[in-house]
C-alpha cells in the first residue's frame, strides 16, 4: 500500500511539477451558467449528473469539452462564464486574491496559534492528510478540553469545495472569536463551558490551494460520502478520498447534535434529504433548528428547505451521511451569492453568521439528554436512541451520554444496545429552551445485532421504496430495509464477531419471499472484503468457511434478480445477528507491570485502558484491570512516555491474564537548523506508524531511505524533485515488499541534492 502511495507521489512530483498551481480542475474544464427558468431544465441537469452548484435562479455547471457536448445535445441553455478554470485560478493566491482572504497556510497557522496560546480551552487534532499531502485538522474548543465530558457536541466545517472561500473563513474566525472572548463575554464563556465545539477549518486544503471545487485527485469530496453514494463528482467509490475518510472518522468518534457544512455560491440552508424528495422523519426538529439559525442570523431573508427540492438533487453528500448514518441534524449552509465575494465583505458575511453559530451551539443543549449505563455495574453503555421511526442517535462509549435536539412535545424513547434488553420510555416531556434529562439503566443479556450503517447504495435511488436504512438495525422484528436491485449495504456490528463453534452470523429476511444476496466480511468498513458466501432468504454463515477468525463489518450485495424498482426492490434485510455474543456482565482480569523500557524500573502513574475501563499503575508499576469478556486492545500511556498497546487479547469470564508494558521516553528525534531544511520524525519510538515531516525552503532533488544499522537499505520512501513546501510521509515499519521488519534501531536517510540528513528511528515490536 505504502509503495503504491509513494509511487503515486513520485509520478505527481516528477511528471507534473506544477500540479498545485495549474491542475486544480480537470483538463479543459469550464464554468457554465445555466438559467433555471423552468423545472424541466433542472430535471435534465439531474439526469446528466454533471458537476454543478445551485445559484439564485441559475446553476453553475462545471464541464469538460465532452460534457459540454452532452449539455448541448440535451438542449439546455447556457453561457460560458469561465472558459478555462485552470488558467483563471492559476495565480489566485499570488496576485489576484482580494486582500484580507486567508490562504490555506494562514488558516492552518491561525489554528496552530490558537491551540498554542489557549491550551486550556483549545486543542488541535489531526485526522490525516489530503490527496496532495496537506494536513487535515480540527479544533476542539471547550473547558476541560483534554477530557471528554457529558456535554452536547457541535461540528462546523468549511472548505469542502476549495473555490468557495467563505466557509473556511467563517470557521477559523469563529474559532478565534470563541478563544478571545472566553472569560470576557459571559454568553460565549457559558457556551464553551457547557459544550464541546468542534471546528474542522478546511475539509479540502488541496482545493483551497488550487482554487478548485475538487481535491488533489480531482474528486468532488461532497459527492464521495457513503450514504446513498452514486458515483457523482468523479468519485470512483464511496469514501474513496482521504478527505472524506478523515472527516468521517472525526464524526464517527463523536456524537454531534448538529453539523453545519459551509459553502458559498448562493444564500440557502439545505438539509436532508439531498438524494430523495420524500421527507426525513426528523423534519419537524430539523425545521425547528433551521428556523433558529435563520432567525438568529443577520440575513434579511434566509430560506431553508430540503436539499433535493429546495436546491438540487445530489448523492453522496456529507449531510445525508451525518443524518442517515449518525443521526445528527445536518445541513449545508450557503453563506454568500458569490463564491469569492469582495474582501470588504468578509467581515460582513462572518458577522451575520456568527450570531446563528452561537445560537446553534446553545440550542444543541435543548431537547432530550441523559446517560445510559449497565444496571448492574454502572458502567457506560454504547447504545442507540430512537424516537419513533427517526434515525437513531448514539451514546458515547466512554461517558454513556446522548443528546437529541427536539422541539417541545411529548416523546417515546426506545433504547437499544448490544448485550442488553431494549427499553422503552414513554411520556418524555420537553418544554421550550430546556433539556429533559432521561437517564437509562439497561439489564444485561447476551445478544449482538447490527449497530450502525457504515455505507449504502441503491442504484438509481428507487424513490418508490422508503429507503429506511435504520430498519435493519437491532433485533429482527419483520420491519425491513430493501437494499435495492444490485444495491448494497455495509453494517457495523459494533463489537468483534468471532469464529466460534458452528455458525457465527445469521442474516434475516424481513418478509415471506426469499431473495438472494452475497455476504462479505471485513475488519474495516472500507475493506478489504472477504466473500463469506451467498444466501437466499434467512440464512446462517460460518466464518471458518472463509478462514476469517474475527470481523466487525458485514457487507450485503443484492443478486440483481427480481423487480429493478418499486416497493421492496432488492433483498429485504431485517437484521444481522452474531451467534456467539458475550455478556457485558461477565468480567475478566488483566494484570501486570509497567516498566521503563530503557531502565527496567517500574513506572507509577501510567494509565492502562481497555475500552471504557481504566486504571493507573502503582508505586512499583503494578496494575490490575477488570474488563468485559471478549476481544480487547489494551493501551498504556504516561504523559512523558510514548504510548503503546499490546496485541488484541481475548478475555474470558473469571480469567486472569498477565500482560506487562514497556514504555519508552518520547524523545522525538529532530533536526532543525535556522534557514535550513527541517526534518523530523514523530512519534519516535513507534509501533504502528511514524510520520516523517519534511520542510523545504527551495526546490530539491529528494531521496528518503530507511537503513538498518549495518547500512543496508530496507525501504525506499521517496525519490522525486520536490518544490519548496511542507510534506509528510508515513512509514509503518515494513520493507518495500510490505513485510514487517523486526523491532530495533533504524536510520532514516534524507538526501537533498548533495546534502544528507540522518535521523535515528526506533521501531517497537
Amino acid at each position: 500500500m505504502i509503495k503504491k502511495y509513494l509511487l503515486a507521489l513520485f509520478l505527481i512530483f516528477s511528471l507534473m511539477p506544477s500540479f498545485a498551481q495549474q491542475n486544480g480542475w480537470r483538463p479543459g474544464e469550464m464554468e457554465l451558467k445555466v438559467p433555471l427558468t423552468n423545472s424541466t431544465i433542472a430535471e435534465k441537469l439531474n439526469i446528466l449528473k454533471l458537476n454543478s452548484e445551485m445559484g439564485t435562479g441559475f446553476a453553475w455547471v462545471y464541464a469538460t469539452p465532452n460534457e459540454l457536448k452532452q449539455l448541448q445535445q440535451s438542449g439546455i441553455p447556457y453561457e460560458i462564464s469561465i472558459a478555462d478554470l485552470n488558467a483563471h485560478y492559476a495565480h489566485y493566491w499570488e496576485n489576484d486574491v482580494p486582500s484580507g482572504y486567508y490562504s490555506w497556510q494562514q488558516i492552518k497557522d491561525i489554528a496552530d496559534s490558537l491551540a498554542t496560546h489557549f491550551p486550556s480551552i483549545c486543542k488541535k487534532y489531526t485526522y490525516g492528510f489530503s490527496a496532495s499531502n496537506h494536513e487535515l485538522g480540527v479544533l476542539k474548543i471547550s473547558n476541560n478540553v483534554n477530557r471528554h465530558e457529558n456535554k452536547p457536541e457541535i461540528l462546523f466545517d468549511g472548505g469542502i469545495h476549495g473555490d468557495e472561500v467563505g466557509g473556511s473563513e467563517n470557521v477559523i474566525i469563529f474559532a478565534r472569536k470563541l478563544c478571545l472572548s472566553y472569560g470576557i463575554n459571559p454568553y460565549i464563556t457559558s457556551l464553551v463551558d457547557g459544550r464541546e465545539i468542534w471546528l474542522y477549518y478546511c475539509v479540502n486544503p488541496d482545493g483551497r490551494i488550487n482554487m478548485s471545487r475538487y481535491n488533489g485527485n480531482q474528486v468532488d469530496v461532497n459527492r464521495d460520502w457513503g450514504y446513498m453514494w452514486e458515483g457523482e463528482g468523479n468519485s470512483p467509490s464511496s469514501f474513496s478520498q482521504p478527505e472524506s475518510k478523515a472527516l468521517r472518522n472525526c464524526m464517527a468518534e463523536h456524537q454531534f447534535v448538529s453539523y453545519t457544512n459551509y459553502h458559498s455560491g448562493t444564500i440557502f440552508l439545505a438539509y436532508p434529504w439531498s438524494y430523495r424528495a420524500s421527507y426525513a422523519p426528523d423534519k419537524p426538529y430539523i425545521d425547528g433548528l433551521a428556523s433558529v439559525y435563520a432567525s438568529s442570523s443577520g440575513y434579511s431573508y434566509l430560506p431553508f428547505a430540503q436539499g433535493y427540492s429546495g436546491m438540487y438533487p445530489i448523492n453522496g453528500s456529507t449531510k445525508d451521511f451525518n443524518y442517515g448514518a449518525l443521526g445528527s441534524i445536518a445541513w449545508s449552509m450557503e453563506i454568500s451569492a458569490d463564491k469569492q465575494p469582495p474582501s470588504y465583505q468578509i467581515g460582513y458575511y462572518y458577522s451575520i453568521n456568527e450570531t446563528a453559530m452561537l445560537a446553534i451551539t446553545e440550542y444543541a443543549g435543548y431537547g432530550i439528554t441523559g446517560v445510559v449505563t449497565n444496571a448492574k455495574t454502572g458502567f457506560p453503555v454504547k447504545a442507540s436512541i430512537f424516537l419513533g421511526d427517526n434515525y437513531p442517535v448514539y451514546t458515547d462509549d466512554s461517558v454513556g451520554d446522548y443528546h437529541k435536539y427536539v422541539i417541545p412535545g411529548s416523546y417515546t424513547l426506545k433504547v437499544v444496545a448490544n448485550g442488553y434488553q431494549t427499553q422503552i420510555i414513554s411520556n418524555v416531556v420537553v418544554t421550550p429552551l430546556s433539556s429533559t434529562i432521561t437517564n437509562v439503566q439497561l439489564q444485561p443479556v447476551q445478544n449482538q445485532f447490527a449497530y450502525k450503517v457504515a455505507s449504502c447504495r441503491i442504484p438509481g435511488n428507487n424513490f418508490s421504496d422508503p429507503g429506511y436504512t435504520a430498519a435493519c438495525l437491532g433485533a429482527p422484528d419483520m420491519v425491513n430495509y430493501s437494499i435495492g436491485f444490485a444495491g448494497n449495504i455495509v453494517l457495523d456490528m459494533q463489537n468483534i464477531v468471532t469464529d466460534g463453534d458452528g455458525m457465527d452470523l445469521k442474516i434475516y429476511e424481513g418478509d415471506a419471499t426469499p431473495e438472494g444476496y452475497t455476504v462479505y466480511v471485513s475488519g474495516s468498513g472500507d475493506g478489504p472484503w472477504t466473500m463469506l458466501g451467498t444466501g437466499m432468504g434467512t440464512k446462517s454463515f460460518d466464518l471458518a468457511v472463509a478462514n476469517v477468525p474475527n470481523v466487525r463489518f458485514i457487507k450485503l450485495i443484492d443478486d440483481s434478480n427480481g423487480n429493478p424498482s418499486g416497493i421492496g426492490a432488492g433483498f429485504d434485510l431485517d437484521a444481522i445477528e452474531a451467534l456467539h455474543p458475550y455478556s457485558p456482565d461477565s468480567l475478566g482480569t488483566i494484570s501486570g507491570f509497567v516498566y521503563n523500557a530503557a531502565t527496567g524500573i517500574g513506572l507509577s502513574g501510567a494509565e492502562v485502558k481497555a475500552g471504557i475501563h481504566a486504571t493507573t499503575s502503582g508505586v512499583n508499576g503494578e496494575y490490575v484491570l477488570s474488563a468485559p469478556i471478549g476481544l480487547h486492545s489494551i493501551a498504556c500511556a504516561r504523559k512523558d512516555m510514548f504510548a503503546t498497546s499490546c496485541d488484541t487479547l481475548t478475555i474470558r469470564s473469571g480469567q486472569v491474564i498477565n500482560n506487562d508494558f514497556h514504555l519508552w521516553v518520547n524523545i522525538g528525534f529532530k533536526n532543525q537548523i535556522l534557514d535550513k531544511p527541517l526534518v523530523s520524525i514523530e512519534p519516535n519510538p513507534f509501533s504502528d506508524e511514524a510520520r516523517l515531516r519534511l520542510k523545504l525552503t527551495r526546490l530539491s532533488a529528494t531521496h528518503i531511505e530507511i537503513l538498518n544499522l549495518t547500512g543496508y537499505k530496507v525501504a525506499n520512501l521517496l525519490q522525486a524533485d520536490l518544490p519548496a513546501g511542507e510534506y509528510y510521509y508515513p512509514w509503518n515499519g515494513c520493507d518495500d515488499n510490505g513485510a514487517k521488519l523486526p523491532g530495533g534501531v533504524y536510520i532514516c536517510r534524507v538526501s537533498l541534492g548533495d546534502n544528507q540528513i540522518c535521523l535515528k528511528i526506533i521501531l517497537l515490536r
